[in-house]
């Protein structure tokens, strides 16, 4: 579990604050002077209690939950959440949930910048990219198109054995998936983690029983 995961140095002094408290996911995003925006965090409920889920939530640049920033789909496992600006608005921004161990498919949410006096707000949430029984694992990453505008985000469905990975193409058009592809080795069930290279040509895919492959992305 971390706890004041966010780490500002001031005149050469290292303060750590924010409201992160979570075993999972976190994420955030700055504008271009590297001024925090806003990040996201599964609030932590420990899975052994039942009655309850790990969900996710949103918080302004104050620490504070954003208006509608509450409720969002998400797991408190390791690499469930992905920020991206919009490809047309630059007060938009996209954030992408893995419920991993929940059923239905990754879901987004949109941040609207301008509002709430620009501290921000969530203006939708929790939209379905895949139907029930397919269930995002920790394989969701996010890679910059080759045309330097759009994006892709790709997931796989960790509940079936299966060599399938699913492309989703983020464009001015909105957000759709463009193709399936079949590739590498059939896997039992199990979680799945995708890491792209720092030059975004390759991706390292590992599993929880111990495989490790490497493929060229064509961007």
């Amino acid at each position: 579990m971390e706890n004041s995961a966010r780490i500002d140095f001031l005149n050469g002094a290292i303060v750590k604050k924010s409201s992160v408290v979570s075993r999972g996911s976190c994420v955030s995003i700055s504008d271009s002077l590297n001024n925090l925006l806003f990040y996201a965090h599964t609030l932590y409920v420990p899975y052994w209690n039942l009655g309850k889920q790990d969900l996710t939530a949103v918080f302004n640049s104050k620490d504070s939950i954003m208006v509608n920033g509450i409720d969002l789909i998400g797991r408190g496992w390791y690499k469930e959440l992905i920020m991206l600006p919009h490809i047309d608005n630059n007060h938009l921004f996209l954030l992408f949930q893995a419920p991993v161990t929940g059923n239905g498919g990754p879901y987004y949410s949109i941040i609207d910048m301008n509002a709430d006096s620009a501290r921000g707000a969530v203006i939708q949430k929790n939209v379905q990219l895949q139907g029930q029984n397919f269930y995002t694992n920790d394989g969701l990453a996010a890679i910059k198109h080759g045309n330097g505008r759009d994006w892709w985000v790709l997931v796989r469905d960790w509940k079936i054995k299966n060599i399938k990975f699913y492309f989703y193409l983020i464009s001015p058009e909105g957000i759709a998936l463009s193709h399936t592809q079949d590739i590498g080795a059939s896997l039992r069930p199990g979680f799945y983690r995708i890491e792209p290279s720092m030059d975004r040509n390759k991706i390292a895919c590992c599993t929880n029983n111990g495989l490790i492959s490497v493929f060229d992305i064509d961007r």
